[in-house]
């Protein structure tokens, strides 16, 4: 029979000590102390920790769940912390109660409320509040060698829900993460949340989870590996959607309990391997090992991404054809990462640029096969290697989602994928602007010649399908870009391209902002300029970069109070206004 779990009472005196901590950490916690809590935890091996967000249809999934852990029970190696929000509709066993609760999962245990080590109330499981809280609470009441969090849920990895969905205007939609919350507005984690909470109960990093998974859809992506890399040291999740049943707790938690002295890759490993045959060796699940070996993916990612930018005009029938036949999943718009590396290699000519090409592709798809250390798929993805990224199917989907996904998304701020995407979709130039933490925000702008007058801007994006052919994809708020535009059909005259701070210069002027403006043209970097070798005072609020005419890029490169336009020469808005 499994082992309880043994935990040894302290004397009197040091116990009174130790309750007003704890009442302590429950006020600010908002929770009631239990029992439990009041006991002298040991350091174990293993603190497994479940985030059960069940505050939807998937209610009954996660009784199922809960029942599996408790089949396996904590004992002297592991501990078992489940936060576990139901609601109304959905199951009504186990006093069928609506709030959240926590418990700390011994054998045979019942979700009951008389099991729960505290009753919270009515959380939020889509708050990274909520998510922050718990985690810090587990840590600190059973404390252990190595952490495990796993995200309980639907998920969404980073994907879009159909054609002609327009992201919101903070990017923040509800396809791009995990934990959906149906009573508090459908509210989620979002990537960009998870690492905030990450990097925060790891000290940024410097104590690292052994283990962060997801027992949900869509979530063995790039996209959200990138998010949590640098705060833990292994991942286990799914590059398509996840049957509601899920994990075989019992099965995985009776294994760890068997060998507590694996690290996180060995737990994501059996994870895989356990979920794989609980489906009769079906479905897709993978584990990743981040560290040196994920970094030099990335390395080749942003190479076989820049060769594909260098060389655009004869390469993208081949990408069009390899992305067609690359491997899918639920949705199209995310596919198997190491298929597309593969896809394009076999396209490729016996010709310097073809071999160039195809050595890339290679130099990817092999280093994904390095980092992937288990991965499960069934007849249905024959082609899937563990690790999807988001490549959308059209020009279309890609123009409604282009912002919020460099916005939000960690893999576009860190790899050059992103300007991969804008290269293909975008057949003639993209200028990039990026910049350092101050000033919080510099806006690019562009206007068109005088015979065809258009102002591109953050209040006036325009369209790569309809005039003026010219869109601006980002406009980045709240961190350092970067803020693309592209253009997709010249129309004969000058163009201007000048950068104007938004912030004014209360924390730091326009000349010490260490903005550079990239300019690329079919996927291939032409020219960089610097705002540091500009002429002029660097307290102007105007960067003017360049002009373009023709097939002709002249630099301008000056600050100046005014962008010299010859029409609508003015701020895209008053200073101090609402963006």
């Amino acid at each position: 029979m499994l082992s309880l779990c043994n935990r040894a009472r302290v004397r009197k005196s040091v116990l009174s000590i130790l309750m007003l901590v704890v009442l302590l950490a429950s006020f600010m916690t908002g929770s009631a102390p239990a029992a439990h809590a009041l006991e002298a935890q040991a350091v174990k091996q293993w603190t497994f920790m479940v985030y059960l967000a069940a505050d939807n249809n998937l209610e009954a999934a996660a009784v199922a769940d809960f029942l599996e852990m408790a089949s396996a029970g904590s004992n002297s190696n592991v501990n078992i912390v489940v936060q576990f929000d139901r609601i109304p509709g959905y199951d009504t066993r186990y006093g069928d109660w609506k709030t959240t609760k926590r418990f700390y999962v011994t054998h045979g245990m019942t979700p009951t409320p008389a099991s729960a080590l505290a009753d919270m109330g009515e959380l939020n499981m889509g708050s990274q509040t909520t998510l922050l809280n718990f985690v810090t609470w587990a840590k600190s009441h059973y404390p252990a060698n190595k952490y495990a969090l796993i995200l309980w849920d639907h998920g969404g990895g980073f994907q879009p829900t159909s054609e002609g969905v327009t992201a919101s205007d903070d990017g923040d939609m509800h396809t791009q993460g995990v934990s959906w919350d149906d009573t508090n507005g459908g509210d989620y984690i979002s990537n960009k949340e998870l690492s905030t909470v990450l990097a925060s109960v790891t000290s940024n990093g410097a104590h690292k989870m052994e283990l962060v998974a997801f027992d949900a859809c869509l979530m063995a992506m790039l996209e959200v590996d990138q998010h949590i890399k640098n705060y833990a040291n292994a991942r286990a999740s799914s590059e398509t959607t996840e049957p509601n049943a899920g994990w075989p707790y019992n099965t995985i938690l009776a294994d760890l309990k068997v060998h507590p002295t694996w690290n996180g890759i060995s737990l994501a490993n059996d994870i895989a391997t356990r979920y794989y045959a609980s489906f009769g060796n079906n479905q897709t699940q993978s584990s990743v090992q981040f560290g040196t070996a994920y970094n030099t993916m990335l390395t080749r990612l942003n190479a076989f991404a820049n060769v594909l930018r260098t060389n655009m005009a004869t390469e993208r029938t081949r990408i069009a054809a390899a992305r067609t036949a690359t491997q899918h999943f639920a949705y199209q718009d995310n596919i198997d990462l190491a298929d597309f590396a593969q896809q394009v290699a076999n396209r490729q000519p016996a010709t310097a640029v073809g071999n160039a090409v195809k050595a890339a592709a290679l130099n990817l798809h092999n280093a994904i096969v390095g980092v992937v250390k288990n991965n499960k798929h069934g007849a249905s993805w024959p082609r899937a290697h563990g690790t999807a990224i988001f490549f959308p199917r059209t020009e279309a989907i890609w123009g409604a989602w282009a912002a919020s996904y460099q916005t939000n998304q960690w893999l576009a701020r860190d790899t050059t994928w992103n300007d991969f995407l804008n290269a293909y979709f975008s057949t003639n130039m993209t200028i990039t602007l990026t910049w350092n933490q101050y000033p919080y925000d510099l806006d690019g702008h562009l206007w068109l010649p005088a015979a065809h007058p258009f102002h591109v801007h953050w209040n006036n994006k325009g369209s790569l399908s309809a005039f003026p052919y010219t869109l601006q994809d980002v406009d980045d708020t709240s961190s350092y870009g970067p803020e693309n535009i592209s253009i997709k059909t010249f129309y004969p005259g000058t163009y201007l391209y000048a950068v104007y701070n938004w912030s004014g210069n209360s924390y730091g002027t326009l000349g010490a902002s260490g903005a550079t403006v990239r300019v690329y043209r079919n996927g291939a970097l032409v020219r960089t300029f610097t705002v540091a070798s500009a002429s002029g005072t660097p307290t102007d609020p105007w960067w003017r970069v360049f002009t373009y005419s023709g097939s002709t890029i002249t630099p301008i490169n000056t600050l100046t109070t005014d962008a010299g336009a010859l029409y609508d020469d003015s701020p895209s808005a008053p200073r101090g206004a609402t963006k």
